[in-house]
């Protein structure tokens, strides 16, 4: 008898990208290579690489991710949904927070080549699919954001990290 199945298997990827204006061109990550690349170009050459069925992605200006946020994306991999992402409490969509199946590829190149460089407008348009957390433990702070040096400095300070 065979393991039941436990799913498409989903790699993972930490997007680094941009062009760093908001941090007064100081890089947020250490991979230095990436500026100027937008997100979705980000994506669509790690879904053309990668050997899995499709990527959980996470930007890399979000240290607060937690293993349970990791784990409540990978719970939803047996829905056949082309791609989801998370939406905060307050009911904004975190799109760099979710998972991209290799099924929107030809989509994604398809409105890459058309000029699209909208994360938000490419989920929607592959029928992403929205998963909430409030009706769960893991808490918004996950999500934060760190676009300029004064976000960093808040996050420090507050204890955080």
């Amino acid at each position: 008898m065979s393991a039941p199945s436990r799913g498409p298997a989903i790699g993972g990827l930490i997007l680094a990208g941009g062009q760093n204006r908001r941090m007064g061109g100081r890089p947020k990550a250490a991979l230095r290579d990436s500026a100027g690349v937008r997100f979705l170009d980000r994506i669509a050459s790690a879904l053309l690489a990668c050997r899995s069925d499709g990527l959980l992605a996470v930007s890399c200006d979000v240290p607060l991710v937690t293993p349970e946020l990791f784990s409540f994306l990978l719970s939803f991999r047996d829905r056949g949904w082309p791609a989801w992402a998370v939406e905060d409490r307050t009911g904004r969509l975190h799109p760099l927070c979710g998972v991209y199946m290799k099924d929107c590829l030809p989509l994604l190149l398809s409105q890459l080549e058309q000029g699209c460089r909208r994360v938000t407008q490419f989920f929607y348009s592959a029928g992403g699919q929205v998963v909430s957390l409030a009706d769960t433990s893991i808490p918004d702070t996950a999500l934060s954001n760190i676009n300029t040096p004064e976000d960093w400095n808040r996050l420090s300070s507050s204890g955080n990290i």
